[in-house]
């Protein structure tokens, strides 16, 4: 019976290192993928511009579009928008209208992935909706001292913003995550 056990063990370990090999195939072919459609809407973006320029140069009231991968682009769409001309009432409009709604999008976003970072700060990390993308130790006697989660600190990314909870995992306000978050 143990011949039979030895076997079916071994057995068991060829299939998962077929599997395991099947899985780096298939996360090489996803990074494929993921270029080749990054290159493709690049290619886009360029042919657009393009186009756009064209018009301008033809004379063409041409009106910027903000493509949805530039949307989350906060400090380009600022610049840009700061950039566009004041030379009449309806020039400035469309400008600071611009900033408004670049600050509105911002602060929408920020807002919503920050809320969700808190509510789930004590979900494994598997179990979040947005993962994080950084982690160190956190200083002084971490894990002795019961500091950050399970000794380590986190950094969160998400449309472009970077995130960080701000509780004393460093022990300097003895314990007090309400006012390390003001020091932040």
């Amino acid at each position: 019976i143990t011949g039979l056990c030895t076997q079916d063990l071994h057995q068991i370990d060829v299939k998962k290192g077929k599997l395991q090999q099947h899985e780096d195939e298939m996360e090489e072919l996803l990074k494929l993928m993921s270029l080749n459609q990054s290159a493709l809407e690049e290619a886009e973006r360029k042919y657009d511009n393009i186009v756009r320029y064209k018009n301008m140069l033809a004379g063409d009231n041409v009106v910027p579009t903000i493509l949805p991968s530039d949307r989350e682009s906060w400090v380009d769409r600022f610049y840009a928008a700061v950039d566009l001309p004041e030379n009449d009432f309806e020039e400035t409009k469309i400008k600071y209208s611009e900033i408004q709604r670049i600050s509105m999008d911002f602060l929408e976003a920020a807002a919503k992935c920050a809320t969700l970072i808190v509510e789930e700060m004590f979900l494994p990390n598997h179990m979040k909706s947005i993962r994080p993308v950084e982690k160190r130790a956190a200083d002084g006697r971490a894990c002795e001292g019961g500091r950050g989660q399970k000794g380590l600190r986190y950094k969160y990314e998400k449309h472009g913003i970077r995130f960080k909870v701000l509780i004393d995992d460093d022990g300097v306000f003895d314990g007090s995550d309400e006012f390390a978050a003001k020091l932040g």
